[in-house]
């Protein structure tokens, strides 16, 4: 049961990690183009960062691959990487203890 709860808080850390790369990075796109911004960023950046998945997939749709999905991909690579490599190394810890 401990594990089951690390592992979803792990999947909770790194989805809010990654929604929080999406976020940010569009901000600096935006901001690099010299668009306006249309909401806040303290009402943005948490929609941006609970919304990500469905984001990112409509940029990619509308616009193809920009900075800031290489950006987000990259963050959702690392952070796969982070959640399995704990997952196994709790494994291989048990399967030896």
């Amino acid at each position: 049961m401990r594990q089951i709860r690390e592992l979803i808080i792990r999947f909770l850390a790194a989805y809010l990690l990654v929604g929080l790369v999406y976020a940010l990075s569009g901000y600096a796109m935006r901001a690099f183009q010299g668009k306006p911004e249309v909401f806040s960023p303290v009402l943005g950046i948490p929609v941006s960062t609970v919304s990500w998945p469905w984001m990112f997939r409509a940029t990619w749709i509308n616009f193809g691959w920009s900075p800031e999905l290489l950006l987000t991909f990259s963050a959702l690579i690392i952070a796969t990487f982070v959640i399995l490599a704990g997952f196994w190394r709790r494994q291989r810890q048990a399967r030896h203890a």
